[in-house]
């Protein structure tokens, strides 16, 4: 499928500099040297040297960040996010938590007391929305003015992380934020001449090293709020510094363990805004306001410290970011779950790490951008999500809800505008139905259109015009974000058949599409737009177009018209609606018109609510999870665990359907036998003779002998190595490899597998996920599942296992009745194997492929590496035709083996030949052998057949099944079709 184009912007980071600081003490033996500049890729976490075109340089000789400029923001391009954050491994250490807090309404803060002129001011807006404190300094020459705490602080030997959220006045000279630093100990997080910098000190031979690390990139300005971060992460090797301006990562620099590893401490008090000496506020002092400021004892990561802030004015700009003053775990509640979880709040940061990396929600990773949602301090939960036209300018819609759930006190249902460009939250409007009654209730579903905003409210699409908002509360300059508050009354009500639907906006057809649970018998709605942006046929009974879903889809929360041009073609999130508090992933599910599946192509973490596609190709989505209510409840459950407080912003071509694996190079048939034992094991005969056997008197293409490696010595494997070499000719190949036996203490038979191009034996194991840890480590091997349906020596492993699933690559179907040893096929692959089949002799008595047995592959060439690379891609046929017969299955161009991923239909081809006995049908198989398609063959001996077929990723494969006229068959390797 074909979408809109997207484009991309590359985030480039200043020179770094190391610069006294913190005192300035230049002429102390504990303040380091200025190191060389180096350049840390996170990705790695190496550093290279840094060299001149690592910087932009502007006409001034400094260096600048290379982020997008106002022209390019007026360029009339969409607006683009830089690729999200790196994911951090966070080391938590033992007692992760806030070590110091100041907040300027005193509210959790650390004890200590103010010293000089101060100001506590309270700018305030609307409830229920708090207001936005702040504590104005402003020192004197002979009268500093700070906060000083009254305890020392220590950190944790991994690190820290210092954050805070200020507005200067000045900032020439050193400009304290944070310190505790005495006689080159402790910590300090400070402005030097307009940048920002920290410092830090390692034990170096018993004595204290003073380390500082300066951005240059990003200079401050006067009389503007900031959030600033730095975090010091412990690694192996060196200490990794990371600075943030307003969730930027501006600067990265790596300090060696030159000096020792080991962090200072300081027995200096903690001070906010001055320097402080002997337990007194000292100099260095802050001249501005400042709002809060926290240091963690432990390095929080990059991918929350760097995610950029949808920014509302409230506290902390909006950025719920210290709630972490627990410890890990917590008494009484349960470590050992998966994430971990308690009867109380967890830390945030954690909490949010852990979602990160939880394996639920990898589908994070791939995000193109993580913003940070507006309002989870003031208890409202994300509903909707919609975008402009010219994509720079998104609408969130909230509801409220308490801690423990619900909205006891009315308050209104809001909706926020905000400027993608600055990531403000430029306006927030009180919504009131028709008649001017407060909403108060969550909002079912958001749309952009042209003429208007479209929300679904009860069984009702209402309609609103921004433009007619009434003002209830002024910007105020004075916050971080000059937010404006409005009522707004819905112009137009429309009766739909659809209560609290998903909604989306089709440019194509003019129409809004509607889809909600499985109530309204899972199906899409559409209802056409009038020129003046009415709906035409209002109806809670009938609508313009009924588009039924299929039941694998049953309850749908949020929906976007994909731009495709083949057919019409939408993306849903799902989930199971008894879920909806986020225990699972949500599912982003590709539905086109008439298909009789979707497929899911997307995990995301908590209750996806919506989502919506910018001009930009960007589709954004939004979650429940991480509004308040969810991060301070304290129920003993391990979703109350699981935060995603971002909106997230997806590259749409991710959903496309994509193939992997997908091989078109011409190839040939083979056929041979894979499984073969001689004397030197439990058989007869030689390796040479069993060679020539199946060459001159067989007429095979290759043969490997596969001894039972307990009887197998390495000169006997050499030997078997020698004679392969010298029977091999033009015409024939011959390998060696290995059976190794799996079986318990009890000496229960658990199973018996092939080894194929192993340098040397691998021992044996007691258990199958022992077998499997040998296997996977094994460089270049390959495994084959032998005789899995033989009720003498069985396979027990009936389920995939993921460490060794690329390894083993094959399953015979000799060893058991033909019937048994189909079924078996059949259920590894429905356990989740990616298995070809091979149909082999197994002989012990020098009769290689016995009964017209053959394992068939479709190779470039007949030598060692190409036979190898068909095993691996799972190119094999296998059935009991004899030398004369082959089965080819390809979908999409791509040879068997490939998978198929996100697809609802695919060209399916099959060509089966027999130089001696016609055809008469070939089947297409899935889940447990269920027959999908018949091709009638009418008998001939070249059967080659295309069709469309209809995928439902739910049959996870087809498999070709060819039967000549005689009865006898062959089996095809599957196409996989995956979400």
């Amino acid at each position: 499928m074909r979408l809109a184009p997207f484009y991309a912007h590359a985030l480039v980071f200043g020179l770094s500099l190391v610069i006294a600081g913190c005192g300035d003490d230049l002429g102390s033996t504990s303040h380091d040297a200025p190191a060389d500049s180096q350049a840390y890729d996170a990705a790695s976490e190496t550093f290279s040297e840094a060299s001149p075109q690592d910087d932009a340089t502007s006409s001034d000789g400094q260096t600048h960040d290379t982020l997008e400029s106002d022209s390019e923001a007026e360029s009339g391009e969409p607006y683009r996010e830089p690729d999200t954050p790196p994911f951090a491994s966070t080391v938590f250490g033992n007692a992760p938590g806030v070590i110091f807090r100041w907040r300027s309404d005193g509210t959790s803060t650390s004890p200590g007391q103010y010293g000089g002129d101060i100001a506590h001011v309270k700018a305030e807006r609307p409830a229920p929305f708090s207001v936005f404190p702040y504590t104005s300094f402003s020192p004197s020459q002979e009268k500093p003015a700070g906060y000083l705490g009254t305890t020392p602080i220590t950190t944790q030997s991994v690190g820290f992380t210092i954050q805070a959220w200020f507005r200067p006045r000045s900032i020439d000279g050193t400009v304290t934020l944070f310190s505790n630093t005495e006689n080159g100990q402790g910590l300090c997080f400070d402005i030097k001449d307009g940048y920002l910098q920290m410092a830090l000190s390692t034990s170096d031979a018993g004595k204290p090293y003073r380390h500082w690390v300066r951005d240059t990139s990003t200079p401050l300005e006067t009389n503007r709020w900031y959030q600033a971060s730095v975090s010091a992460s412990l690694k192996s090797d060196h200490w990794r510094i990371a600075l943030f301006l307003d969730h930027n990562l501006i600067h990265e620099q790596k300090l060696p363990f030159d000096h020792g590893s080991v962090l200072v401490n300081s027995t200096e008090l903690p001070a906010v805004a001055a320097e402080p000496t002997g337990g007194k506020l000292d100099g260095e002092v802050f001249d501005g306001d400042m709002h809060a400021l926290v240091v963690h004892n432990y390095p929080i990561g990059d991918d929350y410290l760097g995610t950029r802030q949808l920014r509302e004015g409230g506290r902390t700009f909006g950025t719920p970011s210290y709630h972490d003053y627990l410890q890990i775990p917590e008494p009484g509640g349960t470590a050992t779950a998966t994430p971990p979880y308690s009867d109380r709040r967890y830390n945030y940061a954690r909490r949010v790490a852990l979602t990160d990396n939880d394996r639920r929600f990898t589908g994070l990773r791939h995000a193109r951008a993580r913003l940070g949602l507006p309002f989870l301090n003031d208890r409202y939960v994300p509903n909707g999500v919609a975008v402009s036209g010219d994509g720079r300018t998104l609408w969130l819609s909230f509801s409220f809800e308490q801690d423990e759930g619900g909205n006891p006190k009315d308050h209104d249902s809001i909706l926020a505008q905000v400027d993608l460009l600055s990531h403000d939250v430029q306006s927030v409007f009180r919504l009131r139905d028709i008649h001017g009654t407060p909403w108060t209730r969550a909002i079912g579903g958001m749309t952009w259109a042209p003429t208007g905003l479209y929300l679904t409210l009860g069984s009702q699409v209402l309609r609103f015009d921004p433009s007619k908002a009434k003002v209830e509360h002024a910007a105020d300059p004075d916050l971080p974000a000059t937010t404006a508050f409005y009522s707004l009354q819905a112009t137009d009500a429309f009766d739909v058949r659809v209560a609290n639907a998903a909604i989306t906006y089709d440019p194509e057809v003019g129409a809004l599409w509607l889809a909600g649970n499985v109530a309204m018998n899972g199906a899409i709605e559409r209802y056409d737009l009038s020129e003046t942006g009415a709906i035409e046929r209002p109806s809670a009974h009938d609508s313009d177009q009924h588009l039924l879903l299929p039941p694998s889809i049953p309850f749908v929360r949020g929906l976007t018209r994909l731009p495709t041009l083949e057919e019409r073609c939408f993306l849903l999130t799902s989930y199971h609606l008894a879920d909806s508090t986020g225990s699972q992933p949500s599912k982003l599910i590709r539905w086109c018109e008439n298909r009789p599946a979707g497929a899911v192509r997307w995990q995301v973490s908590g209750a996806a609510q919506a989502l919506t596609l910018g001009p930009d190709a960007t589709l954004w989505v939004v979650t429940q999870s991480g509004s308040a209510h969810l991060q301070k409840r304290k129920k003993s459950q391990p979703w109350y665990d699981v935060l995603t407080p971002y909106l997230i912003g997806f590259d749409a071509s991710i959903f496309e359907p994509t193939t992997r694996g997908c091989i078109t190079d011409a190839m040939i048939p083979l056929l041979g036998d894979l499984h073969t034992h001689t004397s030197y094991s439990d058989g007869t005969g030689l390796p040479e003779e069993m060679f020539a056997l199946a060459r001159d008197e067989v007429g095979l293409d290759f043969l490997l002998v596969t001894d039972h490696v307990e009887h197998l010595t390495t000169e006997e494997f050499s030997l078997c190595k020698k004679a392969a070499k010298a029977a091999t000719q033009a015409s024939f190949l011959g390998l060696c490899a290995f059976e190794i036996a799996t079986n318990a203490p009890n000496k229960q038979r658990l199973g018996h597998a092939n080894v194929f191009f192993s340098p040397g034996f691998i021992e044996k194991s007691t258990n199958l996920d022992g077998l499997y840890d040998k296997i996977a480590a094994c460089d270049g091997c390959l495994a084959q599942i032998n005789h899995p349906a033989s009720t003498d020596f069985p396979w027990t492993g009936d389920n995939v296992v993921a460490k060794v699933d690329e390894k083993m690559a094959l399953a015979e179907l000799n060893g058991a009745a033909q019937a048994a040893a189909r079924a078996y096929y059949f259920k590894l692959l429905d356990g989740g194997w990616h298995v070809a089949p091979t149909w082999n002799s197994d002989t012990h008595s020098m009769n290689p492929s016995a009964g017209g047995r053959r394992s068939g592959l479709f190779a470039s060439a007949l030598d060692e590496a190409s036979i190898k690379a068909a095993i691996t891609e799972r190119r094999t046929f296998a059935g009991n035709t004899g030398n004369g017969g082959s089965l080819a299955l390809d979908a999409q161009g791509c040879w068997m083996g490939v998978r198929l991923q996100g697809y609802l239909s695919a060209t399916i081809h099959v060509r089966a030949e027999d130089a001696e006995v016609g055809f008469s049908s070939i089947v297409l198989r899935s889940r447990a052998g269920a027959v999908v398609h018949t091709f009638d063959c009418a008998g001939e001996k070249i059967c080659d057949a295309t069709m469309t077929l209809d995928i439902d990723p739910a049959q996870r494969y087809i498999v070709a099944d060819a039967t000549r006229t005689d009865g006898k068959w062959i089996l095809s390797s599957p196409v996989w079709v995956e979400d």
